[in-house]
């Protein structure tokens, strides 16, 4: 499967200001590139096998998001 798996909303403070962001996450297939090679917006990026990647995660619904992305992988 690839596709839409989702999306979560937070609230944090930056600068004094409130921010709310919503962060959409999609299943996608690699195809060749170098995950060093990411924007600013992310400090680290990198592969993680799929049954430790929910672990990995600091938030539930983050661990959400990647177990619902793990469950699609298996089943499709």
């Amino acid at each position: 499967m690839e596709g839409d798996i989702g999306e979560i909303s937070y609230f944090y403070v930056w600068e004094g200001v409130g921010v709310r962001k919503s962060v959409r996450f999609f299943l996608m297939r690699a195809t060749g590139g170098d995950v060093s090679q990411h924007d600013h917006e992310m400090e680290e990026v990198r592969w993680f096998p799929l049954d430790e990647a929910p672990a990995t995660a600091s938030y539930r619904s983050e661990r959400e998001v990647l177990e619902k992305a793990a469950a699609a992988l298996r089943s499709g």
